[in-house]
């Protein structure tokens, strides 16, 4: 494996040769990943970068440790092509804990580091900069920064709120934009990010009450903040043209209608209730392909027990692997413990 490394694995840059086999053996060999910071001084041009071990939880007990060979690029709003805009042309070594570089960027230009998520880190910034991403993508020109940036950002911003980097109130300003957005993955971030925050929260008012004073006076819930910003990309797609729309389009769709439905919205709860008992009813009646999982889990939530019933006679009689899985899935939708219970038993064949 060395032997492999030492006659190809060598990267120039502008630190001289990097060896690449060093580089590998720093993450290889060491806990956790790298959090980069920026900080920009906007009167002298100058750009800190420093790196320390990222922890998630702000519990953690932080160990001094040396770091990692990390590359990075800086790209602006108004510079995406410069001497430091390829990825790897700047690096910061394991003995790197900060340094300082000179730069040519207008102050009110968004910096951006690793803007096409090559590196293996998260990224934070000073406020002011944050503050400039925020009200960029919040205009009509946010598609100027790539989808993949986009997700990278918003599952930043809150995975940094969450390990107490940043105030909670950087990745809810940061996710108004939502309402604009119309790809897969900035979308995906975000409602991981949300389900997380649900989760932890739905039985701690305590901490949920605190959460509603974050510059976002509107939004007295998280719940309630993420139906305001999904409805518009819930409209746009809706229920109709599942058929004929591309696996992208189909991809997003899912993951917003199982997202709307979990959140109670009421046009999309009852646009499954209808689907599933109609199907329950005459089973001919099939449901989308594209839909299964949205219709078969959020009928279950709300249905009663004689239609779990239904759906597990059709679980047991069904032979198609696909078809089975997704009728499972549905099942396991029910808040009955009775029900859950059986469920438990079949699949463990326990009698």
């Amino acid at each position: 494996m060395n032997d492999a490394w030492n006659y190809t694995q060598r990267s120039e840059s502008l630190r001289g040769y990097i060896d690449i086999g060093e580089t590998i053996e720093t993450y290889a060999n060491k806990p956790g990943y790298p959090l980069i910071t920026i900080t920009r001084n906007y009167n002298s041009s100058t750009i800190e970068i420093s790196q320390e071990r990222f922890y998630l939880s702000f519990n953690s007990t932080r160990i001094a440790a040396s770091g990692w060979w990390i590359p990075l690029n800086l790209v602006s709003n108004s510079q995406k092509q410069s001497n430091i805009s390829k990825f790897g042309s700047i690096w910061l070594s394991p003995e790197d804990k900060k340094i300082s570089i000179k730069v040519n960027i207008d102050p009110m230009d968004w910096v951006i580091c690793d803007i096409d998520k090559t590196g293996y880190y998260r990224v934070n910034y000073d406020m002011n900069n944050w503050n400039i991403l925020i009200m960029h993508l919040d205009s009509e020109g946010f598609n100027g920064i790539n989808r993949i940036t986009r997700a990278t950002l918003i599952d930043d911003a809150f995975n940094l709120a969450r390990g107490g980097y940043v105030h909670y109130k950087i990745p809810f300003q940061l996710g108004n934009y939502l309402k604009y957005e119309t790809e897969y993955e900035p979308w995906l971030a975000a409602v991981r990010s949300f389900n997380f925050l649900n989760q932890i929260l739905q039985d701690l008012p305590v901490v949920r009450n605190s959460l509603q004073v974050i510059q976002v006076p509107q939004y007295y819930e998280i719940s309630e903040y993420f139906r305001l910003v999904i409805e518009p990309i819930y409209q746009l797609l809706n229920f109709h043209g599942i058929e004929e729309d591309q696996f992208r389009v189909n991809l997003l769709r899912n993951l917003i209608l199982t997202t709307a439905c979990e959140l109670k919205n009421a046009d999309c709860l009852k646009t499954t209730t209808t689907i599933f008992r109609n199907w329950i009813l005459n089973s001919s009646k099939g449901v989308e392909p594209n839909l299964k999982s949205i219709v078969y889990c959020e009928g279950i939530r709300t249905g009663n027990s004689e239609e779990w019933e239904e759906v597990f006679k059709r679980f047991l009689k069904v032979d198609l692997h696909i078809e089975k899985e997704l009728l499972m899935k549905g099942l396991g939708c029910t808040t009955n413990a009775t029900l859950i219970n059986k469920l438990a038993l079949e699949l463990f064949n326990i009698k």
